[in-house]
C-alpha cells in the first residue's frame, strides 16, 4: 500500500509572480481521492498572509473518509529577492520546487516500501478554482509513474 501522508503539501513558489502568490492568500484547496492502490487521501491546504513577505500554509488530512480532520503540517512561504523560500521542519525530504507559468512542481525524496524514491507532486493550473493534482515517481524532472491524478478544488 502506498502511504504518502506527508505529500508535499505546501507551495514553494520559487520564481512565481506576486499575483500567483496573492491568488492563494485566503484560499483553501481540497483533494479527495483514492490512490491507484486503493489508499484514501483527503487533504486541505489553507493559505494566509502573515505580513508583507510571509504566507502561512496549513495542511489538514484524514486517512479514512469518516475520520476527523487533523493538522498534518505547517509551512511558511517567504518572499525573498530571489523568489520565494519555503520553511519546513521536515528537512529529510530534500525538497526542490519549481514553477512553469502558473504550474507548481515539488520534487522530493521519499521512502516507499523501504525503497528510496524520487517523487514529484504537481499542481497544474486549470482555472482559478482548479489545479490538476498529480503525485508520482519522477526521473530527470518528469513523471515515470503516477500514483494519483485528480482535480484539486478551491473550497
Amino acid at each position: 500500500m502506498i502511504r504518502i501522508y506527508i505529500l508535499i503539501s505546501f507551495l514553494c513558489l520559487t520564481a512565481c509572480s506576486e499575483s500567483a502568490i496573492e491568488r492563494l492568500n485566503g484560499t483553501t484547496w481540497v483533494v479527495n481521492e483514492y490512490f491507484a492502490d486503493g489508499d484514501y487521501l483527503y487533504q486541505e491546504y489553507s493559505f494566509e498572509k502573515i505580513n508583507d513577505s510571509t504566507y502561512k500554509e496549513l495542511t489538514f488530512n484524514k486517512s479514512k473518509p469518516n475520520d476527523n480532520l487533523k493538522l498534518l503540517s505547517t509551512h511558511l512561504l517567504i518572499a525573498t529577492s530571489d523568489g520565494i523560500r519555503c520553511e519546513t521542519k521536515d528537512t529529510s525530504l530534500n525538497l526542490r520546487c519549481s514553477t512553469d507559468k502558473n504550474d507548481i512542481f515539488f520534487d522530493y525524496d521519499y521512502v516507499l516500501h523501504g525503497e528510496n524514491v524520487k517523487m514529484r507532486d504537481a499542481w497544474i493550473y486549470k482555472d482559478d478554482s482548479t489545479f490538476v493534482y498529480k503525485i508520482g515517481k519522477r526521473k530527470d524532472g518528469e513523471f515515470v509513474g503516477l500514483f494519483m491524478q485528480t482535480d484539486l478544488k478551491r473550497k
